[in-house]
Parts: structure tokens; sequence; C-alpha cells
């Protein structure tokens, strides 16, 4: 059995390793450039966020911030995520916005930590590591193989390779959504990693160093 699913995951891997290369490539992108788009920030644009910081981190002192409310938000986010991922594989348009989620969520996280890094220095790196990685331990590879497996299933569509079988279209349809479901699965783990241990670190940070 074990060697069973370690061919199908070897096939897996092997059959969409371009996609993968892609999908990859274009987070990298986002990651760089939002990177790099944090130094060009105007004076006050920097205040505005550095003192949004400074707030959230003085609401976690204070026991003022809602674990409750943000794991509210983490699953919304986690799950619509997954379940655009979802219905953009059913489509033959849906490539070119896969790949556009995939980079703003580069851009997005690339943008976070280079910020943290930049105003905050050894805490900023603290941060970062002890509160913005461990749910992306679990996200990052949601996002990746949830967007390989969408563009995947999208291309099975273009190419019609299974247009004369229905049994054969179902089956692939149904391995396609059991993925996604286990990935949202995973997305919600993420989420009560965000919401109840990444502010827990960012307050230990924010006492101690």
């Amino acid at each position: 059995m074990a060697g069973r699913i370690k061919r199908v995951l070897l096939d897996y891997l092997v059959d969409n390793l371009a996609i993968y290369l892609t999908v990859f490539g274009f987070f990298a992108l986002g990651t760089t450039l939002g990177a790099v788009l944090v130094k060009p920030l105007t004076l006050g644009q920097q205040i505005e966020l550095l003192e949004y910081l400074d707030s959230f981190i003085t609401s976690l002192l204070n026991m003022e911030i809602s674990s409750v409310g943000i794991l509210k938000q983490a699953l919304i986010n986690n799950l619509k995520f997954v379940l655009y991922m979802w219905l953009l594989g059913l489509t033959v348009i849906g490539v070119p916005i896969v790949v556009g989620l995939v980079f703003a969520r580069g851009f997005i996280l690339g943008f976070t930590v280079s910020f943290l890094v930049q105003e905050k220095g050894a805490q900023g790196i603290s941060m970062a590591i002890l509160s913005v990685l461990p749910p992306n331990i679990l996200l990052l590879p949601v996002i990746l193989v949830s967007a390989v497996t969408a563009i995947s299933f999208s291309l099975v569509l273009i190419r019609g390779n299974i247009r004369n079988s229905l049994i054969k279209l179902l089956q692939q349809f149904l391995s396609y959504s059991l993925l996604m479901l286990t990935l949202a699965i995973v997305a919600v783990m993420a989420a009560f990693i965000e919401a109840y241990i990444a502010p827990s670190m960012m307050k230990l940070i924010a006492v101690y160093i």
C-alpha cells in the first residue's frame, strides 16, 4: 500500500514538474518584488505602516487581540483561496488567474517579511521566523499544490484527453476535488496556527526583545 502511494505521488510530481517550476517561479518573483518594493515607500507610508504594526503589538501586550476574530478571518481567507483555485481549475481560462493569485500571495509575503526586517531589525527577523513562518509552513504548500492541481486539471480539459469518456472525466474530477478538500483541511490547520500560535510568539518577541 505504501509503495503504491509512493509510486502515485512520484508519477504525479513527474507529470506536473514543469507546472510546479512555473508556479514556484511566479511565487518567487512575487516574493522578490514585494521585498524590493518596501524600499521605495514614502516616509509617510512607512510611518503609517509602522504605526499600524506598533498598535497591533501594543494590543497583543494588552491582551486586546481576539484569537477567535483572527481565526475567523484566517479561515475565510484560506478557504476562499482554495475554493477559488478549485473553481478556476474547472474552467479553461483560469490558468492566468491562478498564476496571478500565486504571484500576489508571494508579493504579500515578501513585502511583509521585508518590512518587518527593515523597520524592526533583529526584532523583525524574530517576528518573521516565529510568527510569520509557522502558519506559512502549512499554507505555502497549500498555495503551490492547489495552484498546480488547478492548472493541471484545466490543461486536461483544454487538451480534451478524456472528452469521450464520462467515466474517466468523473474519476479525474473526484480525484481533483478530493485533493483540493485535503488542501482545505491543511489550510484550516494553518488558520489555527495563525490565530493561536503566531500571536503568542509575537507577544513573546515584543516582551523580551
